[in-house]
Parts: structure tokens; C-alpha cells; sequence
């Protein structure tokens, strides 16, 4: 691994371990507009570095979180519960895959587009069964897609990932 890529590695895992307690209270006051700022900060400075260092996937991933977090910055999102977990489950994604890099480790991208539609604000559509069916399953796809990520030390998938699926972070 280069030096830059080494020290990209090296300054988002210090950043996410630094604003783990940032992370958990802004799950538990949403509104709170500091914590919001250091999350943007964070996922704005991932997503530039990923451009720099030619990283596609976990820069479309940051690029992701940043719009929806530059919503709720500029008030046309409200940080609900949902929005809240989604950002969150990106963040761990973030994580995930900046560990990969340094270890070289392959972490499927078949449920990336999970992650990203569960940041996108529900439909303004009348509540009907197929949409609380279709809120279920992607709530569902999105825990599943969580939990399948393998990280290093943790048992592999039950279906592993094709090596090629994400050979680019």
C-alpha cells in the first residue's frame, strides 16, 4: 500500500474512532446541529479524499451520505429515525471498507445500492400495504446487508461474494 492510501487508512480510522461519541449522540438527539457538522465534515473529507485516490465505490458511498446529511443541514430533511440509521449503517460501511483496503480483504458490493436507496426520503404516496411492504424489505435488505459485510475475524457469508465484486473500495 502507498503512503497516501496508508495514511488515508490510518486518518478515517483516528476520525471514526474520534466521532464514535459524536455518532452516538447524534442517534440519540438528531437535531443536534454540532454533531451533524462533524459527521458532514467527516464523510465530506472521505469523499474528497476517495476522488484524489482514485477509490469509486467508497466515494459514491461518502458522496451518498454527504447529500443526505447537506439536506438536513439546509433543514429539507428532518433527521428522523430512519434517516438516522440509514447514515449510520453507511458509516459503518465507510469503516468496513477502509479496513479492507489496508487488509486487502474483498467485501461484496451487491448490497451497496441497499445502503444508498435507504437514505433516499420515503415516497410522499397515502401509506398503503405494499408500501409498508416495500419499507419492511428494504429495512430488511438493509440489516441483511449489514450483517452479511464480513469483516476481518468474523465467520465468511454463507454465499461468498465473487472475488471480482469489489475489487475497487
Amino acid at each position: 500500500m502507498d503512503d497516501l492510501l496508508g495514511d488515508f487508512v490510518a486518518e478515517t480510522r483516528e476520525t471514526l474512532e474520534a466521532l464514535a461519541g459524536e455518532i452516538v449522540a447524534w442517534e440519540a438527539a438528531p437535531e443536534d446541529r454540532s454533531r451533524l457538522d462533524a459527521i458532514f465534515r467527516f464523510v465530506h473529507t472521505v469523499k474528497g479524499s476517495c476522488g484524489f485516490l482514485d477509490l469509486p465505490r467508497l466515494e459514491k458511498l461518502s458522496h451518498a451520505a454527504e447529500d443526505v446529511l447537506a439536506d438536513v443541514r439546509a433543514d429539507r430533511r428532518r433527521p428522523d429515525s430512519r434517516l438516522v440509521s440509514a447514515v449510520l449503517a453507511m458509516l459503518d460501511r465507510i469503516s468496513e471498507l477502509t479496513d479492507a483496503i489496508e487488509t486487502g480483504h474483498v467485501i461484496s458490493d451487491a448490497d451497496d445500492h441497499l445502503l444508498i436507496a435507504a437514505l433516499q426520503p420515503k415516497t410522499e404516496v397515502p401509506e398503503t400495504v405494499a408500501e409498508s411492504d416495500a419499507d419492511i424489505e428494504l429495512s430488511l435488505a438493509v440489516e441483511a446487508a449489514l450483517a452479511s459485510s464480513a469483516t476481518p475475524g468474523d465467520p465468511a457469508p454463507a454465499t461468498p461474494a465473487p472475488p471480482t465484486a469489489a475489487a475497487t473500495p
